[in-house]
């Protein structure tokens, strides 16, 4: 059987690999090597090539394909489950093949990955071998840290952001009285103690991160923006012990990337969305803020923003489940807690009810299906609270999304 031979060298810089009798195509690949870097399957091989080569003779069949062990996709979707995979087991280095025509770029991984940075080497010949080289939020280490007991790897601030978030849900542990209610405080919590933060939003270095884009900002500072809110929740909600994610959409009214969190209750996906909830400014008695995306399924969270469908890792509910969301049964787990109602004078015979029964003074109510300002709830709780001989000082705030109002009533 007539020998074949591979030649493996060293030339400017470049490895060179080339195979003599390769049907006229003489140059198979070639790595740039500066700063003493080569693919990590290209450095097997020639370790194997070194230890195994008898007389320098190789036949062409024993030739291993540089790229054989490497996992290979065709499209996107396998792409980003796989690269998802590796996230979770903090596998942040990732070598594939990928043979499709539509490769995404290292800004779409990122956002569908909900990665705060990301880079990608790849090769210009036709293998499609590609490295990307991925970044985590400190939340993410924060809670590998606090399942495996194990906080070493996390940096001084890391470790006391992690101790605050230990003592932020054991205090709301004690005081829910179900899961509902504790998802709910560590929301309100967030709500309570950030102050939105729009300056600076590089992640290009990540040994050098904004803190307020963090949950580090989140929960030690009270500066966040989307991200630090998001990575907030997700260290809370983890530690609680619900499953809780992020994704990436497109706010449709300004056109600007944002992240909220996914929740999974009863193996049922819904949105929540921390900055877009805390997001009403400030009242007379302090922060004003809602749950208009609390628990929020497709039908209430498109109102506001879209997606393609490569970002939905977590499949949200298609349309919002009851027992979970604003109108929930549960209300009575807190006075403050939303409630829904299909007309006005409903809405306002409820409050009159609760003001007189049980002193409540603050109260969130979602008028479905229909837009009404805040004058009209105002007549008409002015009217239900005459008629039981109540008196008082009437604030409301509200905000229309998609065929629903929300507001925020203080009787004073």
């Amino acid at each position: 059987m007539k020998k074949r031979y591979l030649w493996v060298g060293l030339l400017a810089g470049m490895l060179v690999i080339t195979n003599i009798c390769c049907s006229g195509r003489e140059k198979i690949q070639e790595f740039h090597i500066e700063n003493g870097w080569e693919p990590k399957i290209l450095q097997e091989i020639k370790e194997g090539l070194e230890n195994n080569r008898e007389e320098e003779n190789i036949s062409v069949a024993e030739i291993p394909d540089p790229y054989e062990s490497l996992v290979s996709f065709e499209n996107v979707t396998e792409l980003r489950d796989y690269l998802v995979s590796n996230l979770e087991h903090g596998n942040l280095s990732v070598e594939f093949l990928y043979k499709g025509t539509d490769m995404p770029d290292i800004s779409e991984i990122n956002r569908f990955l909900c990665i705060p940075y990301g880079t990608i080497e790849y090769t210009i010949d036709e293998s499609g071998w590609k490295r990307v080289q991925m970044t985590e939020y400190p939340g993410t280490r924060m809670v590998r840290a606090f399942r495996t007991g194990d906080w070493s790897e996390l940096k001084e601030e890391e470790q006391e952001a992690l101790n605050q978030a230990v003592g932020i849900v054991e205090d709301a542990k004690q005081r829910a009285n179900t899961p509902l209610e504790l998802e709910l405080l560590l929301h309100d919590w967030l709500c309570d103690h950030i102050v939105y933060d729009e300056t600076g939003t590089d992640f290009s270095d990540p040994s050098s991160i904004p803190r307020h884009l963090t949950a580090i900002g989140a929960l030690l500072d009270g500066s966040a923006n989307c991200q630090g809110y998001t990575d907030g929740f997700y260290v809370l909600g983890n530690l609680a012990g619900f499953r809780v994610e992020r994704m990436s959409c497109v706010n449709k009214n300004n056109g600007e990337h944002h992240i909220m969190n996914v929740i999974q209750i009863d193996g049922i996906w819904s949105a929540v969305d921390v900055t877009y909830d805390d997001g009403c400014g400030e009242g007379t008695e302090g922060k004003i803020y809602n749950y208009r995306m609390f628990n929020a399924g497709e039908d209430i969270v498109r109102q506001e923003n879209e997606w393609e469908e490569i970002y939905e890792i977590y499949p949200l509910a298609e349309v919002t489940t009851d027992d979970y969301f604003y109108y929930t049964p549960e209300v009575d787990i807190s006075p403050y807690f939303g409630r829904a109602f299909t007309n006005i004078k409903e809405m306002a015979e409820n409050m009159a009810e609760r003001f007189m029964n049980h002193s409540d003074m603050k109260f969130y109510m979602m008028l479905q299906g229909k837009n009404a300002d805040w004058g009209v709830l105002k007549d008409a709780l002015v009217k239900e609270m005459t008629a039981r001989e109540k008196y008082g000082n009437i604030y409301v705030t509200y905000v229309t999304s998609g065929i629903h109002t929300y507001y925020e009533i203080r009787i004073y």
